[in-house]
């Protein structure tokens, strides 16, 4: 609101400054100028000495009118800025107040070997592509609200790219737990040591693109008269992760607040919407996936995408969401899916339906289709409401 009020008040001195200017100019030159005309009536000649008074009174008018009109011109012109101004502060307030709402809260940190799990994907740090293990690191979702796209980008020293990692084509919900594996060359000799910048890169349910920056390094350590690797990672817990991306749909100027938007029973919608998938929908979308892209998964500028094409409220206890997913090879759309989720409140039921492959460019055989549509059948949940 502090945003909101300064705009205010800037736009108003604004306007109070360009009419005082304007005034001042046109004070201080008209009587020249109307002294001017009047005394040279040879020149001008219309002016008439006995109607002198006559002609003063009617360029008072004139200016008189021309500073109503810029006056009305200049307000109307400050009021469309002031408007516009408005317009993105609120835009800005929404948005800020969206990614509150939806901000997904992961930690990063190193565990031990023998805390190591079956969700892992590896990154080695050099061009040996050795399968010593340097390091695990755990990454896990703490906060309530959903993350999705996960990934991770190697940079050693300062230009040195070991490319990209996808660590998690899905959502990751609540407590949810995934493992990066650190390979390289165990057995390397380090004068100085290898400074290491791992990019995560995730997005919340919504679309904003989040990336936290995690410094390591990889030093040479002194342990019962031997050397070894150590790899460390800088304190970076509680670091807030930056924004890289907005998403401007939600925010939109020319987008209205529709029927959905506007149900009174918004929030228990989405609420149901949210237990579904936590419940039923998470689980069955990753076997999904697993068949469609398990082994495109871990190669660079591959990945996945998901969000609602539609929503469609159908009465004040009942709207329909029609949701897609999009999976891309090298820039690519090679496959999408979509499906529908009925929310029925007064039934206290969400349903899941109409699964279809929408497109499918030599991704899945015939066999691994029908495996998905068998699995994709129609699922009836019970909302507790």
């Amino acid at each position: 609101m502090g945003q909101l009020q300064y705009t205010r008040i800037y736009v108003k001195q604004s306007l109070l400054i360009k009419v005082v200017v304007l005034g001042l100019i046109v004070l201080f030159v008209s009587p020249f100028l109307i002294d001017f005309i009047l005394s040279h009536s040879n020149i001008f000649c219309f002016v008439k000495e006995y109607n002198t008074s006559a002609w003063i009174g009617y360029f008072g008018s004139i200016i008189g009118g021309l500073l109503t009109i810029f006056g009305v011109i200049i307000t109307i012109n400050s009021q469309a800025e002031f408007n516009r101004k408005d317009q993105e502060a609120q835009n800005d307030l929404n948005e800020k107040n969206l990614r509150s709402e939806y901000f997904p809260n992961l930690i990063i940190e190193k565990i031990d070997e023998n805390e190591f799990h079956n969700r892992t994907v590896g990154i080695c740090i050099d061009s040996t592509n050795n399968n010593d293990i340097l390091a695990f690191l755990r990454i896990k979702n703490i906060g309530d609200n959903l993350a999705k796209n996960l990934q991770v980008q190697c940079i050693v020293g300062n230009q040195d790219d070991k490319g990209t990692v996808y660590i998690c084509t899905g959502y990751i919900v609540k407590n949810d737990e995934y493992y990066l594996s650190i390979y390289g060359d165990s057995k390397m000799e380090l004068s100085n040591p290898i400074q290491i910048s791992l990019y995560f890169t995730y997005e919340d349910s919504i679309e904003h693109i989040y990336q936290i920056k995690v410094n390591c390094q990889l030093i040479s350590t002194t342990s019962h008269k031997s050397e070894k690797l150590t790899f460390f990672l800088d304190e970076f817990n509680g670091l807030k992760p930056k924004l890289i991306s907005k998403n401007t749909i939600y925010v939109n100027p020319n987008r209205g607040l529709n029927k959905y938007d506007l149900s009174k029973n918004y929030s228990l919608f989405e609420e149901s919407t949210k237990k579904f998938y936590e419940s039923y929908l998470n689980e069955l979308l990753n076997k999904i996936d697993i068949i469609v892209f398990e082994k495109y998964r871990h190669e660079y500028n591959c990945g996945c995408g998901s969000g609602p094409r539609d929503i469609k409220l159908i009465n004040d206890y009942k709207c329909k969401y029609l949701i897609e997913k999009s999976f891309f090879y090298h820039g690519k759309q090679v496959f999408l899916y979509s499906y529908v989720i009925v929310v029925d409140l007064k039934k206290e039921l969400v349903i899941f339906k109409k699964f279809k492959v929408e497109q499918n460019l030599n991704l899945c055989n015939i066999p691994h289709l029908f495996i998905i549509y068998v699995l994709a059948h129609r699922k009836y949940y019970r909302i507790n409401m």
